[in-house]
């Protein structure tokens, strides 16, 4: 377009600059490399994200609010382990396990929940995105494709608990990265895929690796903000424009978080 540049006027005073103007509403459907790029910095909390144009789903408000968690199964992340008490304080009726609760088994066990929140290690395999994986309890932190311990995202589907959530927070890094090759760069692969396939409505991930103790103020003031409103869209843009307050001058800390409905 040929229009000058100027700021879309609808989300915080420091968006990125357009060279275009952006209504509220537009569902951004990026492709190839632009899938990688954290549109919430330039369009605001009004401009929802969306894999395809079939995946979009405007309802992002909440009819029940039953989580099921799992947190830091490796041991290794005891600032996952603070989600625990700001979840709890928010939604006090929920499921949440921790270090050597939190294993594949007792994930196949979870039931009767709305919201899935994964808070652990995340390894994504470029050569082969369906080896991409969550460490749970006993998982070897290697790039191995034959951990019994890990849930690859080969086999997520077999699991009802990553299917049918209104909510899926993926509080793990790298949850969100696609393939990158020169023949279909869109291709939906690794973690994201099956949770698409598998009909989830609402889901956080992660563009790359994120830090972990400001990772959990995110978790933190998401969930705050969940709680208070209901609406997963709203509590995204709250928490990650607070956030971003704090850090201002940091993307890498506040920006690897986005949006998919």
């Amino acid at each position: 377009p040929a229009a000058a540049p100027r700021r879309p006027q609808t989300g915080a005073a420091a968006r990125l600059l357009l060279p275009f103007t952006v209504k509220p509403g537009v569902v951004v459907s990026p492709d190839k490399w632009l899938s990688a790029y954290p549109f919430a910095l330039a369009l605001g909390p009004d401009s929802p994200r969306a894999l395809n144009l079939m995946s979009f789903a405007p309802q992002s408000r909440l009819s029940s609010t039953r989580l099921a968690g799992l947190f830091n199964p490796t041991g290794d992340l005891p600032d996952s382990e603070q989600e625990i008490a700001h979840i709890a304080r928010n939604f006090p009726d929920s499921t949440l396990l921790k270090r050597g609760e939190a294993s594949k088994r007792a994930f196949a066990a979870v039931s009767g929940h709305s919201i899935l929140h994964l808070s652990m290690h995340g390894l994504y395999d470029p050569a082969d995105p369906s080896s991409s994986k969550l460490l749970l309890a006993g998982s070897r932190m290697d790039e191995s494709r034959d951990d019994s311990a890990a849930l690859y995202a080969r086999e997520m589907l077999e699991f009802a608990a990553a299917q049918g959530n209104e909510l899926v927070f993926l509080a793990a890094c790298e949850t969100g990265l696609t393939a990158g090759d020169s023949r279909n760069r869109s291709e939906l692969l690794g973690i994201l895929r099956p949770l698409m396939v598998g009909g989830n409505r609402n889901i956080v991930l992660t563009l790359w690796k994120v830090d972990s103790l400001t990772a959990g103020k995110f978790v933190q003031y998401f969930y705050e903000a969940l709680a208070q409103s209901s609406d997963v869209r709203v509590a995204f843009s709250r928490s990650q424009d607070r956030l971003r307050a704090e850090y201002p001058t940091t993307p890498y800390i506040w920006a690897p978080y986005y949006l998919i409905q």
